[in-house]
């Protein structure tokens, strides 16, 4: 817990000095190893991006860890992406993780009432993962939140900047170029 705790002083500190109004990644490892804010870079986003995840969180902790963490940057959208550790648990529980993970939003859309909640689909190996996400797909559709597939993408092969693509319809802020639309994909 104290490296989390460590992280959590660090952004804290940070969000004092971010750009607010932006975008926020939010959850555990998979978030974590992408680097979200080069590759906004890269990709001429027109808004601040951040990454708030942090390696180890799991979802009984999540709601007043990203509370916390995000907080100070007021974000306009928020991802979140949370799973992965539990799958990893002998001791899983599908119905009390959607449970808990339906409280995190439901602290989310209070903390952040004017914010965008997209939930992303956990990436895991797990014989589960599908079952999750089609809960978190459920959960996330009556509560008022976008669920984005990944589809089933393996931790080992993945390649981020292709995953960062995935979100960057939902990133940008509007209005919607003409050549964007014309692109395809985007859907607010």
């Amino acid at each position: 817990m104290s490296g989390m705790k460590d992280k959590i002083k660090k952004y804290e500190m940070l969000n004092k000095v971010s750009k607010k109004g932006g975008v926020v990644f939010a959850g555990t490892g998979f978030f974590k190893e992408m680097d979200v804010e080069e590759l906004a870079i890269s990709s001429d986003s027109d808004i601040p991006v951040y990454n708030r995840s942090i390696e180890s969180l799991k979802i009984a902790d999540a709601a007043n860890v990203i509370s916390s963490c995000i907080a100070g940057l007021k974000p306009s959208k928020i991802f979140i992406n949370i799973g992965e550790n539990e799958l990893k648990s002998s001791e899983f529980d599908i119905s009390e993780f959607i449970s808990s993970y339906e409280w995190m939003l439901f602290t989310l859309h209070r903390t952040f009432p004017d914010s965008r909640i997209y939930t992303v689909s956990v990436v895991s190996d797990s014989a589960l993962a599908d079952d999750v996400n089609a809960e978190i797909r459920k959960l996330s559709d009556n509560v008022g939140c976008r669920f984005i597939n990944l589809g089933n993408i393996s931790r080992k092969d993945v390649c981020y900047p292709a995953v960062f693509n995935m979100f960057r319809p939902f990133i940008r802020s509007f209005p919607v170029t003409f050549a964007e639309a014309m692109l395809g994909g985007y859907t607010g």
